[in-house]
C-alpha cells in the first residue's frame, strides 16, 4: 500500500487541476455534439447570411417552424427554388451561429436583412416565434438589429402557393455595411456550391472532387487575404485556388450541353383582354431588344403569326427590327402556328390551318422555315398531333404539363411520339416549365436528371419572364455568364430551341423511346366543357367556312371568282379564339364578351359567302319547272339523306306548301318553328348526291305527299328503325327498340337521365366530382310537342333545386331544362334537341345512356382521327381518366352491335362499364364567376347500329348532323348543269374527303381525304371535269410527288388513319 499525504496548499492545487480538467472535457464533449462551421458553411454565412443553401420540406404543416425540429434529413434547395404542385406550401429553413468573426471580417453588431419574394407568400419565423407575414412581392424582415458574437438563429419560412407553381424568386440575408461585398463575394462562393452539385451529380468520381472542393474551401479560410480583411484579396484567391478544379471543368462541359433558349410565354387572351396583349408583345419585344443591345451572345425565340400581325400592323419600325435579328441569327421563329392553340379542342382541320397560315406568313414575311412545334402551356395532346405537324413539316415538338399528372409519372422526357398512322416526331416535355430563370443549381439537376434518363448529355431549357409577357431579364443573362465562370459547369449555350434538336445525333435518337397514345392531363378535365358558348361558337364556325370554302370552290368552275381574302378573314378568327386559354374556356368574362362580337361576324360572313357562291353555281343549273327551284347542296363526300329546312317568310308561313322531288311526286313536309316573323318547312331530302346538289320544287298548292312511316302517342314514337318510349313518370326513356335488329338499345329505363354533380374543383381548368348525383327524374311538363309527318317531337321538362332562395318562394327550382325529343321519318336515330336555363354554381351537368352494349373499350373521335380508352378503372391513371376528351362522337360496341352518342358542340364524356354519358354544362367561378350561367341550346343524337363504328358509318353519321344540308330558293331558269349532279365522288367506305379548296399559292384546287377505320385501302376520285395534273402535297401545301390520272379521276393506296393531301389542276 502506498500512503500518499497532501499538505493543504498542494491538496488545493490538485483540486484545481481537477476542476479545470472537467470544465475542459465539458467544453470538448460541447464541441462534438456542436462541431465547430465546416468551411463551406463559413463562406455561405459570409457571402448569403447562411441562406445560399436552404433545407425544405414539403407540406408546411403547423410545427416546422419549431427550433427542436431535426431537418437534418431534409433536402438542400436554393433560392430560385420552383414546385408545380398548386394550392401547397413548403418549409423552407437554415440556422445561422454568429461567430466573433470570419477571418478578418467581423458581424457583431451589424443589422441582419431578410429579403424574400415568394409566389403567392408565406410566414417567417425565428427561434420558433412569427415575425411577420408577406403576400406576393417583395418583403422584408430584420432578424437581427444588432449581432452579437453566438447568436444563434433558426430562420423558418413558410412558401405558400395557391393556383399554379410556388416560386422562391428572392431569398437573401445581408448584413449592414457589408451589403457591397456579399454581392461580389456571392458569386465566388456560389461557384464552389455549384462545383459541388456538380462533382456529387454529373462527376465520375464524386468523393474525390467533393474532398477536392472542401480542400479548395479550407485553404480560402486559411488564406491571408481572408484573415486580413482584404476584400480584393480575398476575391482574388478564389481563382488561384479553384485552379485545381480545371479537370472537373473539363470532364463535364466534354459530356454535358445545356441548350439554353431565351423565350417569354405570351398569352395572348387570359387574365386580360387580347388588346391589352398587344401592348404586352410590343413591350416584351422591346425589352429582348434592349437585352441584345448588352448581351451579344443572347438569342430570342418567339411564335404566334398573330401576335407577329399585331406588330406589323401596329409598329412597323418594330417589325423591321424582328426582321434584322433574323437575319443576324439572333431571333428564332417557333411553333409556325397562328396561335398556340388548344391540343384537344380544335377539329383537325383546324390543327392543319394552324400551321398553314402560321408557317407562310412566316415564310412570306421572313424567309425562314419553322421545324419546331410548340405548345408550351396546352392542356393536352390528341394523340393524331404527331401526323399532323410531320405532315406540316415538323422536326420536333416542345410541350409542356405532361409529367404534372398526379396518378402516374409520365416515362419519358425525350421521346419519339408516334401518332395513329405510325408517324414519329421528337417531343421533348420541359422540365420546370417554361418560366426558367437560369438557376445554375436547378440547371445542374436537369442534367443529372437527364443522366438517370437517357443519358445524352443535352438538355433544352426555356427562360424568361411569362403568361403576360416579359422575356428575359438582365439578372437572368447574368446569372448565365456567372455559371459560364463557375470553376465546374457543363457546356452552356445561348442558343435556338432548334438547335437542341438538331444536335441530337443519330445514337441519341436510337435511344429514345416510343409513345403511342395521347397526351393526356389529369388536371385540365375541365376545359373539355367550360365555357359553353364558345365551344359552341367554334364548332360552327369550323362547319360554316368549311362549307363556304367548298361551295366557293365549286362555283369558282363557273366563272365565280374565289373570295380567298374573305374566308381567310373568317379562318383568323376561328384559329385566333382556339388559343388555349380562350377555347378550353379559361380567361375572364370579358375574353368571352368579346369573342361573342368575333365569332357572330365571322359566322354571318361564312354564311354570306355560302349564300353567294351557291346562288352563282345557281345560275349554272337547269331549274326549269313549276314553282321555285329548292337546291340542295350537299358539302360531304358521299351521297346523303338528311332533314332540310326551307326558310319560309312572315307571308308565306301560312300558306299552303308543296315540295315536289324529281319525278314530281310530293314529300312529305312539315311546318316547324312558326313565329310572327316566319316559319321553316321541313322535309327529307333523299340521296343528295356527294359534293353536289339535288333540286327539289317548291310549289304553293297543296298535294298529297307520300305516306309517313311515323306513329305516335302522347309517350310513344316509332319509325322503321326504332320504337321509342318515354315513362311518364320520370320522363326518361324507358325503352328504345331496335326494330331493324329485334333488341334493346337500353340495359334499363333511365336513357337521356339528366344528372347535377356537385364540382370539388371551382376552377375552369379541372373537374373533380366525389358526391353521388342528383338524378333529374321528377318532369315538370311532358307534352306531344309536334306530330306531322317528317317528324314527332315528345316535350320534357325538367328542373333543379340549387340553393335555397329567400321568400316568398324559397323551393323554387334554380335551373330548368327543356328538352324535344325527336324521331324523323326514314332516319336511325333519336334526337334530343335542348334549352339550358343554367344557373348553378361549382356543378356539372351530365346526360347518360345506360347501354344494353358491354365492352372493354369505348371508341372516341379525335381531330381526324378516333381512339379507344377504357370503359373499366382498374388502375390509378384508368379511374384519374373519368372525364375525357373527344370531337363529334363516342361508340360503344361490341359483337356485332353498337351505339354511337353523337353532339353537335360538346367535347366531355365519359364511358364507365355500359353507360355512356356526354357533359354538358359546368359552372366554374374562377377566373369567370358567371361562367355558363344563362340560356344554352345543344343538341345530340343516340345511333343504334348493327357491326362497329366503321361498318354503322358513325363517322359519315356525325359529319350530317354537323354539316347540315344547305338550302337555296331561286327561280326557273336555263342551265348547263343537270337539275341533280355531283362534282366529286369519293369511291371507299373509309375515306372521306373533307377539305375542298383553292390552293393558297399558284393554280388548282386542294383536296385532303382522310382514312376513318384503321385499314388499308384503295380511294379513286371521280371529278366532273378534265384533270391536267395531279400532286400529292403535305399539309402546308409543299409538293411532294406526282400522282398518275386518267381524263377525270385518279386513285392512290392510303395507309390505316392516314391524311392525304392532293393539288389537283384542271384543263
Amino acid at each position: 500500500m502506498i500512503h500518499i499525504f497532501l499538505t493543504g496548499k498542494r491538496f488545493i492545487l490538485i483540486c484545481g487541476l481537477l476542476y479545470l480538467f472537467f470544465i475542459f472535457s465539458g467544453w470538448a464533449l460541447a464541441a462534438q455534439k456542436k462541431p465547430a462551421q465546416s468551411s463551406m458553411e463559413q463562406l455561405n454565412l459570409l457571402a448569403f447570411g447562411g441562406v445560399g443553401l436552404l433545407k425544405y420540406q414539403m407540406g408546411g404543416e403547423p410545427g416546422g417552424e419549431a427550433v427542436s425540429v431535426d431537418d437534418s434529413a431534409w433536402p438542400c434547395t436554393f433560392p430560385g427554388f420552383k414546385w408545380p404542385n398548386p394550392n401547397t406550401n413548403v418549409w423552407l429553413r437554415s440556422t445561422m451561429t454568429i461567430p466573433e468573426k470570419i477571418g478578418g471580417f467581423s458581424l457583431i453588431g451589424r443589422r441582419m436583412t431578410l429579403r424574400l419574394y415568394i409566389d403567392n407568400g408565406g410566414d417567417v419565423f425565428v427561434n420558433g416565434t412569427l415575425l411577420g407575414s408577406f403576400e406576393w412581392g417583395p418583403a422584408e424582415f430584420v432578424l437581427s438589429e444588432r449581432l452579437q458574437a453566438g447568436d444563434r438563429i433558426v430562420l423558418a419560412v413558410r412558401a405558400i402557393n395557391r393556383p399554379g407553381w410556388g416560386k422562391v424568386s428572392e431569398f437573401s440575408v445581408t448584413f449592414s455595411g457589408m451589403e457591397d461585398f456579399q454581392a461580389r463575394l456571392q458569386d465566388k462562393v456560389w461557384g464552389l456550391f455549384i462545383a459541388q452539385r456538380v462533382a456529387q451529380k454529373l462527376s465520375d468520381r464524386p468523393e474525390h472532387w467533393l474532398a477536392e472542393i472542401d480542400k479548395t474551401a479550407g485553404r480560402l479560410m486559411a488564406c491571408k487575404e481572408l484573415q486580413s480583411g482584404d476584400e480584393q484579396g480575398f476575391l482574388a484567391a478564389f481563382d488561384r485556388e479553384s485552379a485545381g478544379l480545371s479537370a472537373l471543368q473539363q470532364e463535364v462541359k466534354k459530356k454535358y450541353q445545356l441548350y439554353c433558349a431565351g423565350y417569354s410565354h405570351m398569352d395572348l387572351a387570359w387574365m386580360w383582354p387580347w388588346e391589352e396583349s398587344v401592348e404586352m408583345v410590343r413591350n416584351t419585344t422591346q425589352s429582348v431588344f434592349n437585352i441584345m443591345e448588352r448581351f451579344p451572345d443572347f438569342k430570342y425565340s418567339m411564335g404566334q403569326a398573330h401576335a407577329y400581325e399585331w406588330l406589323e400592323e401596329r409598329d412597323p419600325k418594330l417589325f423591321a427590327q424582328i426582321r434584322e435579328k433574323i437575319q443576324q441569327g439572333r431571333w428564332e421563329v417557333v411553333g409556325g402556328q397562328w396561335v398556340e392553340p388548344d391540343g384537344n379542342l380544335p377539329s383537325g382541320e383546324s390543327f392543319v390551318r394552324q400551321s398553314l397560315y402560321g408557317k407562310r406568313y412566316f415564310r412570306k414575311k421572313f424567309g425562314v422555315e419553322v421545324k419546331i412545334g410548340w405548345l408550351p402551356d396546352s392542356f393536352g395532346f390528341n394523340w393524331n398531333l404527331p401526323q399532323i405537324l410531320s405532315r406540316s413539316g415538323y422536326t420536333g415538338f416542345v410541350v409542356t404539363r405532361v409529367d404534372l399528372n398526379d396518378s402516374r409519372d409520365f416515362p419519358h422526357r425525350l421521346f419519339w411520339w408516334q401518332g395513329p398512322d405510325g408517324s414519329k416526331l421528337a417531343t421533348y416535355v420541359m422540365r420546370d416549365g417554361y418560366m426558367h430563370d437560369l438557376t445554375g443549381e436547378q440547371l445542374v439537376d436537369f442534367i443529372a436528371e437527364e443522366k438517370k434518363e437517357l443519358n445524352i448529355g443535352k438538355e433544352l431549357v426555356l427562360y424568361g419572364v411569362g403568361d403576360h409577357g416579359g422575356g428575359p431579364t438582365m439578372a437572368m443573362l447574368e446569372r448565365a455568364l456567372r455559371a459560364q465562370t463557375a470553376p465546374a459547369f457543363p457546356e452552356m449555350n445561348l442558343a435556338y430551341a432548334e438547335d437542341f434538336f438538331n444536335a441530337l445525333t443519330d445514337q441519341d435518337r436510337a435511344k429514345l423511346q416510343t409513345w403511342s397514345s395521347e397526351l393526356y392531363l389529369e388536371s385540365m378535365r375541365g376545359c373539355y366543357t367550360s365555357q359553353a358558348r364558345t365551344k359552341k361558337h367554334n364548332r360552327q364556325g369550323e362547319v360554316l367556312i368549311q362549307t363556304a370554302e367548298k361551295a366557293s370552290a365549286l362555283a369558282s368552275l363557273y366563272d365565280y371568282d374565289y373570295p380567298q381574302e374573305n374566308l381567310f378573314s373568317v379562318w383568323r378568327t376561328v384559329l385566333f379564339n382556339q388559343f388555349h386559354d380562350i377555347l378550353p374556356g379559361t380567361s375572364i368574362n370579358s375574353v368571352y364578351q368579346r369573342n361573342e362580337k368575333e365569332y357572330a361576324q365571322s359566322n354571318q360572313l361564312s354564311r354570306l359567302l355560302t349564300q353567294r357562291a351557291l346562288e352563282s353555281l345557281a345560275q349554272h343549273i337547269d331549274t326549269r319547272g313549276p314553282g321555285e327551284a329548292l337546291v340542295i347542296f350537299n358539302p360531304l363526300s358521299w351521297s346523303r339523306t338528311s332533314p332540310a329546312a326551307v326558310e319560309l317568310n312572315d307571308l308565306e308561313k301560312d300558306k299552303s306548301w308543296s315540295i315536289l322531288d324529281e319525278l314530281g311526286n310530293a314529300v312529305a313536309t312539315q311546318v316547324i318553328e312558326r313565329t310572327p316573323l316566319g316559319a321553316k318547312l321541313l322535309f327529307i331530302a333523299r340521296e343528295v348526291p356527294s359534293l353536289g346538289y339535288k333540286t327539289y320544287r317548291l310549289v304553293a298548292k297543296q298535294s298529297q305527299p307520300s305516306p309517313s312511316q311515323l306513329a305516335f302517342t302522347r309517350t310513344d314514337m316509332e319509325n322503321r328503325f326504332l320504337r321509342v318510349t318515354l315513362d311518364p313518370a320520370t320522363g326518361l326513356l324507358s325503352e328504345i327498340f331496335d326494330r331493324s335488329l329485334q333488341r334493346a338499345v337500353l340495359s334499363e329505363p333511365k336513357g337521356n337521365l339528366l344528372q347535377v354533380l356537385i364540382d370539388d374543383a371551382h376552377d375552369a381548368w379541372n373537374m373533380n366530382y366525389s358526391q353521388p348525383p342528383v338524378d333529374l327524374n321528377r318532369p315538370r311538363e311532358i307534352s306531344l310537342m309536334e306530330y306531322g309527318p317528317v317528324r314527332v317531337t315528345i316535350k320534357v321538362v325538367q328542373a333543379y333545386q340549387g340553393k335555397k332562395r329567400e321568400e316568398p318562394t324559397p323551393d323554387f327550382p334554380t335551373s330548368f331544362f327543356t328538352q324535344y325529343i325527336s324521331l324523323y321519318d326514314g332516319l336511325p336515330y333519336v334526337e334530343v334537341r335542348n334549352e339550358a336555363s343554367w344557373w348553378e354554381e361549382h356543378k356539372v351537368l351530365k346526360v347518360g345512356f345506360p347501354l344494353n352494349v358491354h365492352a372493354p373499350q369505348a371508341r372516341y373521335e379525335i381531330p381526324y382521327g378516333s381512339i379507344t380508352r377504357p370503359t373499366g378503372s382498374t388502375t390509378r391513371f384508368e379511374k384519374a381518366r373519368f372525364e375525357v376528351p373527344a370531337q363529334r362522337w363516342a361508340d360503344l360496341s361490341a359483337d356485332g352491335y353498337g351505339i354511337s352518342l353523337i353532339n353537335d358542340c360538346k367535347h366531355g364524356y365519359d364511358v364507365k362499364g355500359n353507360v355512356l354519358r356526354l357533359t354538358l354544362l359546368r359552372s366554374s367561378t374562377y377566373p369567370d364567376p358567371t361562367a355558363d350561367k344563362g340560356f344554352h341550346e345543344y343538341s345530340y343524337i343516340l345511333y343504334p347500329h348493327a357491326g362497329d363504328f366503321y361498318q354503322a358509318g358513325v363517322v359519315q353519321k356525325s359529319y350530317e348532323y354537323n354539316e347540315p344540308l344547305q338550302v337555296l330558293r331561286t327561280p326557273a331558269h336555263k342551265g348547263e348543269l343537270n337539275r341533280n349532279h355531283s362534282f366529286i365522288t369519293v369511291e371507299s367506305d373509309h375515306v372521306i374527303l373533307h377539305v375542298v379548296k383553292k390552293a393558297e399559292e399558284g393554280e388548282g384546287w386542294i383536296l385532303r381525304f382522310y382514312e376513318t377505320a384503321g385499314k388499308e385501302g384503295m380511294a379513286a376520285v371521280r371529278i366532273d371535269r378534265s384533270i391536267k395534273r395531279v400532286e400529292e402535297v403535305n399539309l402546308i401545301e409543299d409538293p411532294l410527288q406526282s400522282i398518275s390520272s386518267t381524263r377525270d379521276a385518279f386513285d392512290y393506296q392510303i395507309k390505316p388513319n392516314e391524311i392525304r393531301t392532293f393539288r389537283v389542276e384542271w384543263r
